[in-house]
Parts: C-alpha cells; sequence; structure tokens
C-alpha cells in the first residue's frame, strides 16, 4: 500500500506546466509533450503520476500547472483530489509556478516538507531506487532545514541541462550517497559541458528536491 513517511508529512508537488515547445509540431502550447503517449499506451504525465502512487497517497499529491491544461490534467488524474491542482491564472515561468505552489502547500500543511519533481515527462526505469531517494531526501530535509537535491551522474556532455557542482562526501543514508553542493550553472556552452562532464565533480541537475515550504519562501523573501 502507497503511504508516505509516518515520522513528518511529505507532500509531492508535480511540475507540470510546460509550453512543449522544443517537440512541436507534436507538442505545442494547447497539448505539450506531458500529455502525449510517447512510449507506450500512457501519457508520460500519467506514467508520473502511477510512479508517484507507488510511494505516496493520492491526497498527498500536488500538481501545478497553467489553466489551460486543466481538463487534461483531471482526466489523466482523476485519484488526485481537485483542490490538490494548482492552477495558475497566467504562464510566469518557473518563479512565479514554485512560488505560488510553495505558498500554497505551506498554507494547508506548514509542517510538511515538500518534493518538487520537476518534470512530468522524464522517463524513470528504477522506479523504487527513485522512491526510496526522493524520500530520503524528505527525510534530510526535516532533518536538516535544507533544500536538498536528488539529481544524477551525467551520460553525456549535454549543454540541455544545469549542472550541479558536488564538494566531499558527507555521509550515506538508505544506500544514497550525500554529498556537498557547492554551486549551480545552467545550461552551459560545449566547451564547459565537456569540461564538466570529465571532472566526475558534476552532476546533471534533473530538478528533483525536497525542503520545508517555508523554507524556500524564505528564500523569496530575501532575495
Amino acid at each position: 500500500m502507497a503511504e508516505a513517511s509516518k515520522k513528518f508529512p511529505i507532500k509531492v508537488l508535480i511540475m507540470c506546466g510546460g509550453k512543449g515547445t522544443r517537440m512541436w509540431p507534436i507538442s505545442n502550447l494547447s497539448h505539450p509533450k506531458q500529455f502525449e503517449s510517447f512510449l507506450g499506451k500512457k501519457s508520460m504525465f500519467r506514467q508520473t503520476i502511477d510512479r508517484v502512487l507507488k510511494g505516496f497517497k493520492a491526497e498527498d499529491v500536488y500538481i501545478a500547472t497553467s489553466a489551460n491544461f486543466a481538463k487534461h490534467l483531471t482526466a489523466q488524474a482523476p485519484e488526485v483530489p481537485l483542490t490538490n491542482f494548482i492552477f495558475e491564472p497566467a504562464m510566469r515561468d518557473n518563479m512565479g509556478a514554485i512560488g505560488l505552489a510553495t505558498a500554497v502547500i505551506n498554507h494547508r500543511h506548514p509542517g510538511a516538507v515538500m518534493v518538487i519533481l520537476w518534470g512530468a515527462d522524464h522517463i524513470v526505469q528504477k522506479e523504487a531506487q527513485f522512491l526510496s531517494a526522493i524520500k530520503t531526501a524528505a527525510q534530510l530535509a526535516h532533518e536538516n532545514n535544507l533544500i536538498v537535491h536528488v539529481d544524477t551522474p551525467p551520460t553525456y556532455p549535454s549543454v540541455h541541462n544545469g549542472w550541479i557542482q558536488v564538494g566531499k562526501l558527507l555521509k550515506t543514508v538508505n544506500g544514497h550517497q550525500v554529498y556537498e553542493f557547492i554551486h549551480q550553472v545552467e545550461k552551459p556552452d560545449q566547451a564547459t559541458a565537456d569540461k564538466f562532464f570529465k571532472s566526475k565533480d558534476y552532476l546533471i541537475h534533473v530538478g528533483y528536491m525536497a525542503a520545508k515550504p517555508a523554507l524556500i519562501l524564505s528564500y523569496y523573501q530575501k532575495y
């Protein structure tokens, strides 16, 4: 049975408001790629929901998206309560989307840890390991009041992703290595990506993280 941690509440926020223009014309603003069935019979968004529900209850899942996509989302994720859909009245990119969703979750669940899943169109082959990793990140965020990222080693020198430089290995928790965060570089040029790939000190920033909502809101206030 899917269940969240009994020690502290975890709320999973799925970001699903991308415009989908990089895969035009199959994917477009009215029907972006996360709603398409590229791999199998289910859409990538539905695959994301299925994956999350293997580790969490439907009432603990929130979905942030544009109001333009309401009919697609509610039809494809009927298990998720309608009140857990955070519909943006206007698309204002990542900072606005995260700020709105974080404020809503903090208001409803001030003692929770929020796990942010940036992509509703990602392929995750090792689902059990993935769920263990994001729950461990939530545990660390709860215990240390930090933003804890879940990222992956690069398989090629990508210029289409952010890269995170890691420092020393701090410890191993639940089989997952926990590293010191140094800094992030967003979408480097090819020469820089080649350098990062060879250094072995960088991970691909896939956009998964855990933090207390109040901590994230404090950074909005500060910066």
